[in-house]
């Protein structure tokens, strides 16, 4: 049988002529068959298979079209006699060469498989979630139409006459001290003396405002006409100075003090302005169990209030009112009173400040009444930003019902949790936002349309309760697993609004918060390449949106980003409201020049962050912009007279050749105020 085979192939080789490459390669085995090893199938589909690799790749063949044909046709009888081909030198130094070159190949390969890889573990979503979150983009998209369109600027451009008007009106702020002044408080009393010029002039500095003062000092009930000392509310700082400097520090026989008689005479104050705060500084707490732990020998007026009075009612015509209530804390006897005036206010009202030194008087009562003031004015533009227009009747405004606003439910604990103190581990949708590289980086306005949107899926823990609040969102620690860096967790924080209802607290608004920062940053990323040689870098920390869905199957949104190391350390430079509360001249060059570069079109403020030695990194700021853009602190034209209402060109505006607007700014106001009363 072998000699048959071995005849047949002879001829069918004779057939391939005399090409010397081909003789060496085919003849020799076969004149050699009998002793070597035969080609196994898997050799035979190991070299086919190398050859048709080395071929995707573009490698050259050695072996010519016909003598491949033939070879093919060599091995198709091979096949048919079910006889072996034994592999010469030639050949398997050929399937060698093919295997390193294949070799040479896979590390590239394998680099890109793994990237693929990375890539699909990124979000790996059923069909029916790629539907959802495609009709998200649909849903943003539409928006972002609806946002330029003639009718909606139209509005846009109402409700700022509007805006302007009602800030000019609820700017303005009443603040009441109210202080222990019985013999351990003598170096506060002098203190709030001595700082409110200071106090009154950079609030009205900062507000272009009128601020009222008034004081009232009270004692205890055995101090009889002393008891309670009030200085109604006046624009006079000396007549406030004269007063409190005859205010002697005496009285108070046991160690708690009349705090709810004190209470009483806040209210009665003559409030009238859009801010109201009452500034309370004391050492002792109110009479009664429920206020303290002393027991009955520590309190003369243990178990009977003299003057009838009631903290539930007191607090609830506070709330009426609308004060805004700040507890100077001196020492922890007071702590237990405190939380009743929580629990009754509630923690939007009634805060706690650090008062156990004289010398911080000044920065806790500043810092009290701007917040005060800029959340009125928060309030104030998201009313004006919520004003209903009726038809095409653009001059026909109407107030949106605010019944719909809830508070959630949370309390502030500062210290950062443990992992034990954090949600399980949730699955989360994961949006990102990206501009891409501009020519011109003055017609970025015809862009922001056209923000990149990229979602993927991430892993996230979560504390139980936020650790900080501003005038509209609260702030979380959490965790994000990144399991493509090993599975090292990243420590992020949690935003989201705090409240929900009716128009609040909706996608859109976190996809807004997330844009913004993502022009912020690219602005200041220009700004770095221009600004004066030496100067540190402006930086805003990458923001993105996760949705998680709760048991019910409802979404819940949140603005996710990296802790800052050094959030103790948090500083804030200027305001959505033309405040300057740090005048740091390069920060406020770039708030500058971003209304510079963008042609008037916007301008980046209300920023804040960290400040290390080669940089500084921000975040949560606001673009006030002449279109309907980024969310509902966009002040627009209005946010922008704001701005240079307060800004005073520095060294390095005037190095960057930037344009001294402030002053015509100044005189536009001017005029349309006086149009407006027209």
């Amino acid at each position: 049988m072998d000699s048959e085979i071995k005849k047949k192939l002879m001829k069918k080789l004779a057939e391939i002529g005399d090409n010397s490459d081909d003789e060496d390669t085919f003849a020799k085995p076969l004149s050699v068959s009998q002793e070597s090893t035969r080609t196994s199938t898997r050799t035979r589909d190991r070299l086919i298979e190398a050859e048709r690799q080395l071929a995707m790749r573009g490698e050259p063949s050695k072996t010519s079209t016909r003598t491949r044909e033939k070879l093919e046709a060599a091995n198709t009888e091979l096949a048919k006699y079910q006889s072996g081909l034994s592999t010469s030198t030639r050949t398997r130094e050929k399937l060698a060469d093919a295997e390193r070159k294949l070799a040479a190949n896979s590390t590239r390969t394998r680099e890109r498989l793994r990237s693929a890889n990375e890539q699909l573990a990124e979000i790996k979503t059923t069909t029916r979630t790629r539907k959802e979150l495609d009709n998200v983009e649909k849903a943003i998209k539409t928006a972002r139409k609806k946002e330029t369109s003639s009718y909606t600027l139209e509005v846009f451009k109402k409700k700022q006459e509007l805006l302007a008007n009602l800030l000019d009106q609820n700017k303005h702020a009443d603040v009441a001290f109210l202080v222990d002044c019985t013999g351990s408080m003598a170096g506060y009393i002098k203190q709030t003396k001595d700082d409110i010029n200071k106090i009154v002039s950079k609030v009205t500095e900062m507000f272009d405002n009128k601020l009222r003062v008034a004081f009232v000092g009270y004692r205890d009930h055995s101090d009889g006409f002393m008891r309670i000392e009030t200085l109604g509310f006046t624009e006079n700082i000396e007549e406030f100075q004269t007063f409190v400097n005859n205010i002697a520090a005496t009285g108070g026989a046991d160690a708690p003090e009349d705090v709810l008689g004190g209470l009483e005479a806040v209210i009665n104050l003559a409030w009238s302005s859009a801010s109201k705060v009452v500034f309370h500084v004391g050492d002792a707490p109110q009479h009664g169990e429920q206020f303290h732990d002393f027991g009955s020998n520590g309190d003369s007026y243990y178990s009977v209030e003299p003057s009838g009075l009631h903290v539930e009612d007191l607090f609830k015509n506070m709330k009426q009112i609308g004060l805004k209530y700040f507890f100077g804390k001196i020492n922890n006897s007071t702590d237990k009173m405190f939380k009743v005036f929580q629990e009754l206010g509630g923690t939007e009202m009634v805060k706690a400040v650090d008062m156990s030194n004289p010398n911080l008087l000044e920065t806790r009562a500043l810092a009290s009444i701007t917040a005060t003031i800029e959340g009125t004015l928060s309030f104030t533009v998201d009313f004006a930003r919520t004003m209903r227009v009726h038809g095409t009747n653009l001059s026909a405004l109407s107030e949106v019902s605010d019944g719909g606003k809830t508070l959630k439910d949370y309390s502030i604990s500062d210290a950062e949790p443990d992992d034990a103190e954090l949600t399980p581990l949730e699955k989360v949708h994961w949006l990102t936002c990206l501009i891409g590289k501009l020519d011109n980086i003055r017609e970025i306005k015809h862009h922001i349309g056209t923000i990149n949107h990229r979602w993927s899926a991430k892993m996230v823990k979560k504390a139980k309760q936020p650790f900080s609040e501003g005038a509209q969102r609260i702030s979380y620690h959490g965790q994000k697993m990144n399991y493509a860096d090993g599975g090292r967790n990243e420590k992020i924080v949690l935003k989201e609004f705090k409240h929900f209802g009716s128009g609040r607290d909706r996608r859109t608004d976190y996809i807004e918060i997330m844009e913004t920062q993502c022009v912020a940053a690219f602005l200041a990323m220009e700004f770095n390449k221009l600004a004066p040689t030496g100067s540190k870098k402006i930086n805003f920390i990458v923001v993105s949106v996760a949705q998680v869905f709760d048991e019910s199957g409802t979404p819940n949104y949140y603005n996710v980003e990296p802790l800052l190391p050094e959030y103790a350390k948090f500083k804030k430079w200027n305001t959505n409201f033309g405040a300057v509360n740090i005048d740091e001249q390069l920060i406020q060059a770039f708030s500058h020049w971003t209304y510079d570069i963008t042609g008037g079109f916007l301008v980046v403020v209300d920023l804040q962050g960290i400040e290390r030695s080669n940089e500084y990194g921000l975040t949560d700021p606001c673009i006030n912009c002449k279109e309907p853009r980024f969310g509902s602190t966009n002040m627009g034209e209005v946010g922008i007279q704001e701005f240079f209402r307060t800004h005073k060109c520095n060294s390095v505006c005037k190095t960057m050749g930037l344009k001294e607007i402030t002053l015509l700014r100044k005189a536009e106001k001017v005029v349309k105020q006086i149009l407006w009363k027209v």
